[in-house]
């Protein structure tokens, strides 16, 4: 009689634990790309060569900066469809873009391209692209404890893609300046 009314509790308790394993704080599990992640290369260059300012854009780092520019472009665009984001949390994606918008100053309340992503990586991590994505690992929510603590790593990495901290670093490089010594030849990948 025991095993019986065991075996009823779990078969009405089973469905509702694989339910509760495959929806979890609004995944939908889907290995489908959204049309959303299909980014267009030459757009993303597009941007970051726009968002250049012109006196840098001209004379001899021009090639070097659309050089940077194509470069940040492929590898924002391949590591959008790489599958290492999520692209089937839209809740948690859009909690976190909401945050972001707290800190974004006025000046940069226009720019279309600023967005943050989640990406399927485990250690405490965080950084901003050249064209406005900014990548969150999802280690980094483990590590914080509170709204604030995003909202103060999301200004962080924002205030990298105001000042462009990525094509100055690109330019130093491209002068010489390297941490590694004064010794070395231009180099075409940088660190950055």
């Amino acid at each position: 009689m025991n095993y019986s009314k065991l075996l009823i509790c779990l078969l009405f308790i089973l469905p509702k634990i694989f339910y509760a394993q495959t929806q979890h704080w609004g995944r939908t599990y889907d290995d489908k790309l959204p049309d959303a992640f299909k980014i267009e290369t030459a757009e993303l260059r597009s941007q970051v060569y726009d968002g250049i300012p012109q006196n840098i854009r001209t004379g001899v780092f021009d090639r070097k900066v659309f050089q940077f520019s194509d470069e940040t472009a492929m590898s924002v665009s391949n590591l959008i469809q790489s599958g290492d984001v999520y692209s089937d949390w839209q809740a948690f994606e859009d909690y976190v873009n909401k945050v972001f918008q707290k800190v974004i100053p006025d000046e940069l309340k226009d720019d279309k391209g600023i967005h943050a992503y989640i990406v399927k990586e485990g250690r405490y991590n965080a950084f901003m692209t050249p064209t406005g994505m900014a990548f969150i690992h999802i280690g980094l929510f483990a590590e914080i404890y509170d709204e604030a603590s995003l909202a103060a790593i999301l200004a962080h990495e924002l205030a990298h893609y105001h000042l462009r901290h990525s094509l100055n670093r690109f330019i130093k490089a491209q002068q010489g300046e390297f941490r590694a010594g004064l010794f070395k030849n231009d180099r075409l990948a940088s660190d950055y």
